[in-house]
């Protein structure tokens, strides 16, 4: 079986093809994004496609691609039976999974049909949860629906920020993947996703990126770990710290050397911040 890989992630993609391999299945291609869909090149998506062809195993041709109209013929062109795909800043249409033999595996980073949707970790982050779910599940025409093949897990820590959150949610990607494609390998279809139990996982409303001095030290510690994943549009929640306005990078439960916070409960510990 042949698949080609739509990834954005370089850590991601790393995880996918080791799966693949081990799994007996080719692959053929990687396709990514240097925009979002209108024809602009973004710097950081045009930097993660510079990581993508930079990080691809050798052999593998990679697509990189700046509008979605050229998305199908880029598909059909690597003459794949399966597709797989984590982390691609663009919509798949219904029509993609049918050129395929063995449809679209997504990789959602939540335990569908809970926080569909583009920040899905982010919201599991917010909420303070220590286990984040990974689904393997087989596309179709609706945002992050379609029948579940797969489901894995990550465990975080309270003390785990970006890209330690990341390693642990691409290490679960790995086995979740490999587990799935055995599935789609001896032609299982899935079970479907409950629709009862959706939700969906935007943007972080503008009032987020301050911190409340009245909210508890472990929801405000979740805030700065939220913001520190990077995906949305500011690096860590801003603060009035010790007489000086802040942006919050890193911050502990625990004593630590460097600033402190005040809330209603008690004190957060700053180790990491930026001046504003």
């Amino acid at each position: 079986m042949r698949a080609v890989v739509i990834s954005q992630y370089v850590t991601s993609l790393r995880g996918i093809l080791r799966a693949c391999n081990a799994e007996g299945i080719e692959p053929v291609a990687v396709i990514c994004a240097r925009g979002r869909g209108k024809g602009v090149v973004e710097p950081a998506l045009s930097q993660q496609a510079r990581s993508i062809v930079a990080g691809t195993t050798k052999g593998i041709p990679v697509l990189v691609l700046d509008s979605p109209t050229q998305l199908p013929d880029a598909l059909r062109m690597t003459r794949a039976d399966l597709a797989i795909c984590r982390g691609f800043p663009w919509l798949l249409d219904a029509s993609s999974a049918h050129i395929f033999a063995h449809g679209v595996v997504n990789l959602h980073p939540s335990f569908l049909p809970e926080l569909r949707g583009p920040f899905p970790v982010d919201w599991a982050v917010r909420r303070g949860a220590h286990q984040i779910g990974v689904t393997a599940h087989l596309m179709d025409e609706r945002f992050d629906g379609g029948p579940i093949l797969e489901v894995g897990s990550a465990q975080v820590g309270d003390s785990e920020f970006g890209s330690e959150i990341w390693a642990r949610i691409d290490e679960a990607v790995k086995g979740t993947l490999a587990r799935a494609l055995r599935k789609v390998r001896d032609g299982q279809q899935g079970r479907p996703q409950d629709e009862s139990r959706a939700t969906y996982a935007g943007e972080f409303e503008a009032a987020y990126a301050e911190v409340d001095e009245t909210a508890s030290v472990r929801s405000v510690h979740a805030q700065v770990r939220a913001w520190s994943l990077g995906t949305q549009r500011i690096s860590g929640p801003a603060a009035l710290v010790e007489g000086n306005q802040l942006r919050i990078l890193r911050s502990s439960l625990r004593p630590v050397d460097g600033k402190q916070l005040q809330l209603r409960d008690g004190t957060l510990w700053i180790s990491e911040w930026q001046l504003m």
